[in-house]
């Protein structure tokens, strides 16, 4: 089984986008003073979809609880003959 490993270095171009989201990030703070970290947090996850990958992972795995709940359904159901 293949496991991705974390990359270790970064590339040269992730690095400038880096430097450039923070400049970003300094201009936005001395225009608006009291942006918070989580103001900050939240708006670069919005970049990732708006939905934190926790909650991503929390809802996939309910959904499937659910798939396998209603295929266990069915089991029963063509199991009992109705």
């Amino acid at each position: 089984m293949y496991i991705p490993q974390k990359q270790t270095t970064t590339s040269p171009r992730a690095r400038e986008l880096s430097r450039k989201l923070e400049q970003t990030i300094e201009e936005f703070e001395r225009h608006y003073p009291g942006t918070s970290r989580s103001d900050i947090h939240q708006a670069l996850q919005a970049l990732d979809g708006g939905v934190p990958a926790q909650q991503r992972s929390k809802a996939m795995a309910i959904v499937l609880v659910i798939a396998g709940l209603l295929g266990l359904l069915v089991a029963l159901l063509f199991a009992s003959g109705a």
